[in-house]
């Protein structure tokens, strides 16, 4: 008999999404049933629903809102006595701060993803008391499992969990073109929001072009910074060699595309895309921030740089384009890091033991 898990998540559009997903698709499910709460019309639901994966409505707000709280509890309670899950899985605060206040009697499993945007006193205090309600935290590194235990979190109730992709998804891997699209090609994926950092990425671009003006760069993402931007790009007269291409469902085809992937976030949990680049055996250039740092060996398979630092950027793309033979060995380092670290089953082989501890 299988046991029933319900996953509860907010509105899902990057790496929660794809963490999520590739959990439904590689858990054991002889073992385990999931149905998962998400906001409806979403991509996240659409995307379960071609998985034939039972979804219901919930649609939780980005910040506390009274009303829809309520309203959120409630729905929530009615799918929990009609499924009677044996778990109840939540990824980030939100969702855990509706589950808790929710939910009684069945062991709730929270997943952390990202840091706090605002971290105090105030939001330590209430990672403490959602703690109090939760059998289990998920931390996505190490990075985060330290910020939660400085929360006064018993690190016994913490387990660390790599994030993870299906390598052989990326085995159509092509190393032996660079610069194929006829100029140097940097891309980024990301949700366009201030601590992503593209400001940082669109500062060191435009310093670049200064000497490499055949060097283009990709954006994939959309997100409420995405006219201001623009804008920018409109102002520096560099709008022609930067495109922002919105949301994209095949993140592979996106990275086959590139000659180095940038992560330059102000903040982050882990990192996902930056697994999902160096599948590709793209070589990444990534902000030393929360556990972006843990998946990267600054100079074998990638290169970390001072967050918010777009000179050390913009001279660490100079240098990857000047040394080619050294950029597609980078690549194909990191993708070999990849194996038994960072890979999807080991991920999910992790959670389920989790489960079968709860049970």
């Amino acid at each position: 008999m299988s046991t029933e898990v319900m996953t509860v998540v907010r509105r899902a559009e990057g790496g929660i999404k794809r963490h999520i997903l590739s959990l439904v698709d590689h858990i054991d499910k002889d073992a385990y049933n999931i149905c998962v709460g998400c906001e409806s019309g979403s991509a996240l639901a659409k995307e379960l629903a071609a998985r034939q994966v039972i979804t219901f409505p919930l649609d939780i707000s980005s910040a506390i809102r009274p009303w829809n709280d309520t309203l959120s509890i409630i729905k929530l309670n009615a799918v929990f006595h009609r499924y009677k899950p044996s778990i109840v899985h939540v990824h980030g605060v939100r969702p855990w701060q509706i589950a808790a206040v929710s939910l009684h009697g069945v062991p709730i499993v929270a997943s952390i993803h990202n840091f706090p945007y605002k971290d105090g006193r105030i939001m330590k205090a209430s990672y403490k008391m959602l703690a109090a309600r939760t059998a289990r935290i998920i931390a996505v590194s190490d990075a985060l499992a330290e910020y939660l235990c400085s929360c006064g979190i018993s690190q016994d109730k913490i387990a660390v969990v790599y994030n993870g992709v299906n390598i052989r998804y990326y085995d159509n891997i092509d190393t032996g073109e660079y610069h194929k699209e006829g100029g140097f090609v940097i891309g980024t994926a990301a949700r366009l929001i201030p601590q992503k950092g593209i400001d940082v990425l669109l500062e060191a671009f435009y310093m670049l072009l200064h000497k490499y003006n055949n060097a283009k760069l990709v954006i994939a993402g959309d997100g409420p910074s995405r006219m201001e931007l623009e804008r920018w790009c409109w102002e520096m007269n560099i709008a022609d060699r930067v495109s922002f291409l919105g949301y994209i469902s095949d993140i592979n085809a996106f990275m086959q595309r590139l000659d180095v992937f940038v992560l330059p976030s102000l903040s982050e949990g882990f990192g996902i895309s930056v697994l999902e680049a160096m599948a590709c055996a793209k070589p990444v250039i990534a902000s030393s921030v929360g556990g972006v740092p843990e998946i990267i060996d600054h100079g074998r398979t990638g290169l970390l740089f001072p967050p918010g630092d777009s000179g050390t950027l913009a001279m660490y793309l100079e240098y990857l384009i000047e040394h080619k033979k050294e950029a597609i060995d980078m690549g194909l380092r990191a993708r070999r890091r990849l194996d038994g670290h960072f890979d999807v089953r080991t991920m999910v082989k992790k959670i389920e033991g989790i489960y079968r501890s709860l049970i």
